[in-house]
């Protein structure tokens, strides 16, 4: 599936959901979600936002356990690539 398809029925779903926000880390969605006037934050901003609400205490810790989910689930990913492809 072509990213242009994917992004409009990501794009689609939102609409279907009335999203007032949607979280999106993958720059193209976020672009594609701005033309199509939708809000958008990132993980980042969300661990941003916590500690601006007083949620969090410190972002660094946060981040960490953010960073290591993230290399697990690329692991993830591409372990499940692989047994589709061999």
């Amino acid at each position: 599936m072509s990213f242009k398809r994917l992004a409009k029925l990501e794009f689609d779903q939102s609409i279907q959901l009335s999203a007032d926000l949607l979280l999106i880390d993958d720059s193209r969605a976020k672009k594609v979600a701005y033309l199509n006037n939708l809000e958008v934050m990132g993980s980042l901003d969300v661990l941003l936002l916590a500690k601006k609400k007083g949620l969090i205490a410190r972002i660094k810790p946060s981040l960490v356990v953010y960073i290591v989910l993230m290399f697990s689930l690329v692991n993830i990913f591409w372990a499940m690539i692989g047994e589709t492809e061999g």
